[in-house]
């Protein structure tokens, strides 16, 4: 949700009210109709924004129950926006383990590192007050306020009440990440004040803000009817309210005069300089690669052939020197296709320097990113780093877009299936060229090898690997992002369709149609096994998958060697390894044997036999058998009573086998 820009109306988004709240079919009635207020044509780049007043009673209280209340939106939003998910935070909590070697469950990992970003914005600001009462216009009382209300809105585990806040923080800079792990916070309710004084400006300053631009006289006269009614002094006169404007203009304007006005008038121009290092901030974006490849497909039961096929490229670069760090293709943009090219810089990255490293900072463009940036795909950017999407129609801030420019398309123009520039570009290609040269065209199928080249000519002209490599080596803070095989397969692995149990082979799960076996750990293996758990995994690399049960139990499982059964197939290691497995079986049985043992001390050591106690009623008959003084006609008759005693049935004695005690 948000508001018409330079009005307190509030909107929202089509894409937000269609279809969760309404169907299309309704929404392109009631548009049609003029039944509701809808602003802005859609299309490329631009969503419609409809009022939400001129929405039905029941659809507007639907929208506040699940989205909120403008006025409560609009008031904590200055705080809410700055907050920026702590990566490192993500990074301890994943990796964290319990004093009984248990990992943090899901939604623990995220509730600790939404407190924890939170608390860094804390401490910035409180550290800074300044900015508080400037920059976002707030005093410290309605500050704390706003906090505490997004702490009980998003549920965020840290109290509500401002001393205990407080302590927290202090704790929280004493401590750091782990003073969330052991405490369990509750939330306090804390009463809203009310401030006479803030309240009048609050009014002057709307009534002067408004879209609608009233002159002085007319802000005058309506303002000092409300103070008339509420017991407030009257403003003598409208130079006043002029002075009062101007003194407030950085804070009006753009609910004055809109955004542009306001940008241009109080927006900072910023000269920026590239990154100092690799790995402090990536871009990407999708590419219509100017490509032509000759692709078949079947119409009205026909083959047809069209030499004008073209595939859709993501690109992710690094904006220390526009190395492309990964890509992916598809035949159009997609979340997935997005992931994929994530998943392909970060092996890349593994290979040029044989780790696993995150970015500090990704920028992209708005596609498929939710307003709030709390969607799927604004999640899984901001599990990479600080996530800072360009604002729309600013393709400026983005290296990237620079990126696919003349020297991209010089290397383009080499290959002879070359499409020239986009549809809305100045230069064409000579058509006879292109009639002449399409029956010559790479098929579909050799699409991902010329794109592969390509690819890789980019990467090595003007030296960008060696230097990306060499800047790489160089910076300590460019390799301050490590990450394990755990982190990067619960980010980017794919859950397996249905859950496996482990077993004494391992975890076996077919992938594609072909069984791999994994490793449990043996610190984890007996205290597991039988245990139902969700494998993801990587189809880039299948010798790891990461085991979870998606609550403590969460490790990376690697794959099974599989040992040669005819001693002539023997390679070296193959005898090592047995001998290892050999050697933890035999660990495994010694620990089940010292459990047991252990256990017997215990009831030995306090005169418990609970054979007996399992015995009752059969106690005495087993004693007297146990006694050695009976005849033998005697001991028969004894022992056929002490089965019955134990089966509750007649059985033969002969038949009785003692092993059927245990």
């Amino acid at each position: 949700m948000e508001f018409l820009p330079g009005t307190n109306i509030a909107c929202i988004l089509y894409n937000d009210l269609v279809p969760a709240f309404i169907s299309r079919d309704k929404y392109d009635n009631d548009k049609k109709r003029g039944k509701i207020k809808v602003h802005g044509r859609g299309g490329r780049n631009n969503t419609p924004l409809i009022e939400v007043r001129s929405l039905t009673v029941e659809v507007q209280q639907e929208i506040y129950k699940k989205l909120g209340h403008p006025e409560e939106i609009k008031r904590v939003k200055p705080f809410a926006d700055r907050i920026v998910t702590d990566i490192s935070a993500s990074m301890y909590y994943t990796e964290y383990r319990m004093n009984n070697g248990a990992a943090l469950p899901k939604d623990r990992i995220s509730s600790y590192t939404m407190a924890a970003s939170v608390l860094n914005l804390l401490v910035q600001l409180t550290d800074h007050p300044q900015v508080i009462k400037k920059d976002m216009g707030l005093t410290m009382a309605e500050f704390w306020k706003n906090v505490a209300v997004i702490i009980k809105e998003k549920k965020i585990q840290l109290p509500a009440n401002r001393i205990r806040l407080q302590e927290k923080i202090a704790k929280y800079k004493a401590e750091g990440y782990q003073c969330l792990v052991v405490d369990e916070f509750r939330f306090n309710n804390t009463n809203r004040a009310k401030v006479k004084d803030e309240l009048a400006k609050s009014v002057l300053l709307d009534m002067i803000s408004n879209g609608k631009q009233h002159d002085d006289i007319v802000i005058l006269r309506k303002y000092n009817a409300w103070a008339k009614l509420t017991g407030r002094e009257e403003i003598k006169s409208e130079t006043t309210i002029g002075n009062y404007r101007r003194e407030n203009e950085w804070s009006i304007k753009e609910e004055r005069e809109g955004r542009k006005a306001s940008h241009d008038k109080l927006g900072i121009v910023i000269n920026r300089k590239r990154p100092s290092a690799p790995m402090l901030l990536l871009n990407s974006d999708d590419n219509e690669l100017d490509l032509f490849f000759r692709y078949t497909y079947i119409k009205n039961g026909k083959e047809v052939t069209t030499p004008y096929k073209r595939y859709v490229v993501m690109v992710v670069i690094d904006a220390y020197n526009d190395y492309i760090l990964g890509y992916a293709v598809g035949d159009a943009q997609t979340q997935e296709l997005v992931k994929e090219a994530y998943l392909n810089a970060m092996y890349h990255i593994r290979d040029l320097t044989g780790g696993w490293y995150l970015p500090h900072q990704v920028q992209t463009d708005r596609w498929g990113v939710n307003k709030d940036l709390n969607n799927g795909l604004a999640m899984f950017y901001k599990g990479l780093g600080i996530y800072t999407p360009a604002k729309q129609y600013n393709a400026r801030s983005k290296y990237i877009e620079r990126s696919f420019g003349t020297e991209w398309h010089q290397s383009l123009k080499m290959y002879p299936n070359y499409a020239g520039h986009n549809i809305t570009a100045d230069e064409r290609l000579n058509p006879d060229l292109v009639a002449l040269n399409k029956s010559t065209y790479p098929t579909a199928e050799q699409a991902p090898m010329q794109i592969a080249h390509f690819i890789e000519t980019m990467r090595q002209a003007k030296d960008r690997q060696k230097n990306w490599l060499a800047a790489f080596n160089a910076s300590d803070k460019a390799k301050e992002k490590r990450v394990g095989d755990e982190y990067i397969l619960a980010h980017f692995g794919k859950p397996h369709d249905y859950k496996h149990s482990i077993t004494s082979e391992g975890i076996v799960i077919a992938i594609n149609k072909v069984e791999y076996t994994y490793m449990v750990p043996e610190e984890l293996y007996l205290h597991n096994v039988g245990k139902k758990v969700q494998v993801y995994y990587q189809e880039h690399d299948l010798s790891r998958v990461l085991v979870t049960d998606e609550h403590t139990l969460r490790f990376v499982a690697q794959e099974k060697h599989l040992q040669p059964s005819a001693l002539a197939d023997y390679q070296p290691g193959d005898r090592e390894r047995l001998n290892a497995l050999l050697a933890m079986g035999q660990r495994n049985m010694q620990k089940v044997a010292d459990a047991r043992n252990k256990r017997k001390k215990i009831l030995q050591d306090n005169g418990i036999d609970t054979e007996n106690l399992l015995l009752e009623g059969g106690i005495y008959a087993k004693s007297v058998l146990q006694s050695g003084n009976l005849d033998k006609t005697i001991k028969q008759n004894v022992t056929q009573k002490y089965i019955e005693q134990q089966y509750g049935e007649s059985k033969d004695s002969k038949e009785f086998d003692p092993y059927d005690l245990i």
